[in-house]
């Protein structure tokens, strides 16, 4: 009797220790997903900077999901995919609190990446009024022309 209590006592230890983190197939990786939100974030920062701040009657909610859509495209993930995987890492505080942490450090990374008094193309930056020649890889050395810093 005690031999069956003990066993049913390990088993119930066992189960109760379980790893619950554990990811189901389903669900992205951490990398993965990880550059999905990253990639929605800059969506999201492209439609309030640069599309709804110059035509205000586009239908936000519509212009968003045409956008997310071509983020899902890219990372080969569907809707439900994402969805699923979201609302996995949601109920799971310790591991969305290291995915966000992971995109603000990346973040973080990047716009330490430049210098300060400097510009994307490592030009010093200039004081007030001087002429600069930004450099864009897009433009044609012949048809750069300088600007003037306000």
């Amino acid at each position: 009797m005690r031999t069956a209590l003990l066993i049913v006592c390990s088993l119930l230890l066992l189960v109760a220790c379980k790893k619950k983190d554990r990811k189901p197939g389903n669900v992205l990786s951490k990398e993965k997903m990880q550059a999905v939100l990253q990639d929605m974030m800059r969506a999201d920062q492209f439609l309030t900077d640069f599309v709804f701040s110059r035509d205000t009657s586009l239908d936000k909610k519509a212009e968003s999901i045409k956008l997310y859509n071509q983020v899902f495209a890219i990372h080969r993930v569907s809707k439900e995919e994402f969805q699923k995987s979201f609302s996995f890492y949601q109920s799971h505080p310790e591991l969305m609190k290291a995915l966000m942490d992971s995109i603000g450090s990346d973040k973080q990374k990047a716009q330490n990446a430049i210098p300060v008094g400097t510009t994307p193309a490592g030009d010093t930056a200039t004081p007030s009024g001087k002429n600069i020649i930004v450099s864009d890889s897009t433009v044609p050395a012949k048809e750069k022309k300088p600007f003037r810093i306000e």
